[in-house]
């Protein structure tokens, strides 16, 4: 939508009862004439690209039921007082930049039953005052700098028994998690990850039986999984990663059947866990079972795993790719980072199979080379880490999208290639601590013009510093240090304002 195209509506529908303009490009302020549409009912401005501040008053039009402005990141805010004579049912402000503290008077909306204000920048406390709500089934305040508080101050939250959705990610709280979660008999989606809370899961969250979604991920819990959790077969949505969880996980998951999403990485899990437990989920796409040993056929193809997009397998103890891998085409996002996996790359790796792949990371292997097959041009990764392996010969070309390529550590020898040259898009590129020779090419002064660090230290590299285009550039970090260079660069570092790090 160009100019003036949102003023134009506000202006000449007066009689408007229903603005409904979701992922419409319009770049541009919120007009204040939207205001005055006292006959406004729902206004929906989902991912517009709205910018500026949003007029307070809109709140208060006397019919508004809907309001959504929603991703909109650069929209700033302050949520007015409401009045009790207030119809509004939805407020959705998720991914704003709306800020200030939450008025009270919000407890006042009679019929207010969907709050979302996730990822804002609200601060202050979480309002005791929505314990008035008495229709509040959607609730969401994640990610915002809330005043840390303990998690038995909102008390309140385990009386409203209409609730289906509660999601309290990310906001400081600390503590054991209630038994008075048990009350929430209506909970389909819980989500408590990134806070600081600590204890065991509450046996009384197995009265939850109609939850979906469970994400209790990066906090301080402990015990070990309860197995009566094998019983919640409705979960589609599984996140434990990140805590102080201990035991085993026993073959049990596998009744978890709906799983798409499964995360149990970074705990202190012990035993093995046998493959064949995931070949049951039939509707698996995210598995991150890094830190859990793996047992199973690992140089089997025959396999059947279901189409995954993100796979972490990082310190899991392998020793080969896992060739089930061979029939997974949807993967974007593969870490086997922290194995014992030696000798080459396969082919298939490379060969058509990964087309979707943006991130591969296979740091810290034992892997010698990639095998000749591999077509890396034709892929669109923006992530590659092939660090502290034993590669050898010339570095191993990376896509010309890729954004972050590390391969330090290895024993890498011979010049920089050509292909060098076409990382038009490198955010990060580090070949430290290898044998690399040669002089340093010119082109690096190009594709300076997006790095934030450059890393070359610890090679052979000789010859004249090649002049790098700063001005108005990320970069923030360079060494080049530990090689045998020589020339100016410090009037080339003069332009670069943003630069933390230099080592020469």
């Amino acid at each position: 939508m160009k100019a003036p195209g949102l003023r134009s509506l506000a202006q000449n529908l007066t009689s408007l009862e229903e603005l409904l303009l979701g992922v419409v490009n319009m770049s541009s302020q919120v007009p204040n004439t939207l205001a005055n549409r006292s006959s406004l009912r729902r206004l929906d401005m989902l991912s517009c690209n709205l910018h500026g501040v949003f007029p307070s008053a809109i709140f208060l039009l006397p019919k508004l039921q809907y309001l959504s402005v929603s991703g909109n990141v650069y929209l700033t805010g302050r949520l007015p007082k409401f009045n009790s004579s207030s119809p509004l049912e939805e407020l959705q402000l998720t991914a704003t930049s709306f800020s200030g503290e939450l008025p009270t008077s919000i407890g006042i909306l009679p019929s207010l039953s969907y709050l979302d204000v996730s990822y804002c920048e609200f601060s202050g406390s979480i309002l005791a005052s929505l314990a008035n709500l008495s229709n509040l089934k959607d609730l969401d305040v994640s990610g915002n700098p809330f005043t840390a508080q303990s998690i038995s101050s909102i008390s309140w939250v385990w009386t409203k028994k209409k609730l289906a959705t509660l999601a309290l990610g990310g906001i400081n709280l600390y503590g054991e998690i209630p038994p008075s979660i048990g009350n929430l008999s209506q909970l389909e989606f819980l989500l408590l990850d990134y806070n600081q809370l600590s204890g065991a899961i509450p046996s009384q969250l197995m009265n939850l039986t109609r939850l979906t979604s469970l994400n209790l991920g990066s906090n301080r819990l402990s015990g070990s999984i309860p197995s009566w959790l094998m019983n919640m077969t409705r979960l589609f949505s599984l996140d434990l990663a990140v805590n102080k969880f201990h035991g085993e996980i026993t073959s049990s998951i596998s009744q978890l059947q709906n799983l798409e999403y499964l995360r149990l990485y970074e705990n202190n899990f012990s035993g093995t866990i046998e493959l064949d437990n995931f070949h049951k989920f039939k509707h698996l796409e995210v598995l991150q079972v890094s830190s859990i040993r793996l047992s199973g056929c690992m140089s089997s193809a025959n396999h059947i795993i279901p189409q995954l997009i993100t796979l972490g397998l990082a310190s899991c103890n392998l020793r080969e790719f896992p060739a089930f891998l061979q029939n997974q085409e949807d993967i974007e996002w593969l870490d086997l980072s922290d194995n014992n996996i030696t000798g080459e790359v396969p082919f298939w790796v490379w060969h058509g199979r990964f087309k979707r792949m943006q991130y591969l990371n296979l740091y810290h292997n034992f892997l010698t080379g990639l095998d000749r097959y591999y077509p890396m041009h034709t892929l669109d990764m923006y992530t590659i880490d092939l660090s502290h392996n034993t590669l050898k010969g010339p570095p191993p070309e990376a896509p010309s999208s890729t954004m972050t390529n590390i391969v330090s550590n290895n024993n890498l020898t011979r010049a920089l290639p050509a292909w060098i040259c076409n990382l038009s898009s490198a955010i990060t590129l580090d070949l430290s601590s290898n044998h690399l020779t040669g002089v340093l090419p010119i082109c690096l002064g190009n594709i300076s013009k997006s790095l934030v660090v450059l890393n070359l230290k610890g090679n052979n590299f000789h010859g004249s510093i090649p002049e790098l285009s700063m001005r108005g550039t990320p970069l923030m970090m360079i060494d080049l240090s530990d090689n045998q260079l020589q020339g100016k660069l410090l009037r080339s570092l003069a332009n670069c304002k943003k630069l933390k790090f230099i080592n020469l």
